[in-house]
């Protein structure tokens, strides 16, 4: 079996599960999403990956976010290198592939359009983001996150990468 089709798989499996036992109960109450342990995610952050396409550049720019993801907890990593300025800001925002992500900040985050990471961002930059939501646990299993860095000279992104599984228990 292909690496990507065991994630496939794995990814399958995790969403089945939430969906299955994991979901809202029928009292609705909340979801309760304390059995997913360790599931290992990572972007690859890249230019080409960035919509509108970034103005400014520098050649060699590009990153990595890792993570994992445990119960409604993601504790992260953020690696940068050769940015054309600071990172003011990372977020996490969803949408399926191809998404166009024109505006970003308090908004998308009110509306749980996009997490908060970090601001300004270091190569190094690390942390947790408690009390996720069944929905966005669903959305980052599902394939449908990508994180954004923005920089000073390319405020919509400088660099890119749709969130995957690397691992999963």
């Amino acid at each position: 079996m292909s690496t990507s089709t065991r994630l496939l798989v794995v990814a399958a499996g995790v969403t089945g599960l939430l969906v299955a036992g994991l979901g809202h109960s029928v009292s609705g109450r909340a979801a309760d999403v304390s059995s997913i342990a360790g599931i290992r995610l990572q972007a690859m952050l890249d230019v080409k990956n960035v919509v509108p396409a970034p103005q400014k550049l520098r050649s060699g720019a590009a990153g990595t976010f890792v993570a994992t993801l445990t119960g409604d907890r993601l504790n992260w990593r953020l690696t940068l290198r050769r940015l054309t300025s600071l990172a003011y800001g990372a977020h996490v925002h969803f949408g399926p592939p191809g998404t166009r992500e024109i505006r970003f900040g308090e908004e998308l985050m009110r509306k749980q359009q996009a997490i908060f990471l970090c601001g300004p961002c270091v190569s190094g930059s690390y942390g947790v983001e408690p009390r996720l939501t069944l929905g966005i646990v669903r959305l980052i299993l599902n394939g449908d996150a990508f994180i954004v860095v923005h920089t000073g000279l390319n405020q919509y992104g400088e660099l890119a990468g749709r969130l995957k599984i690397v691992h999963g228990s």
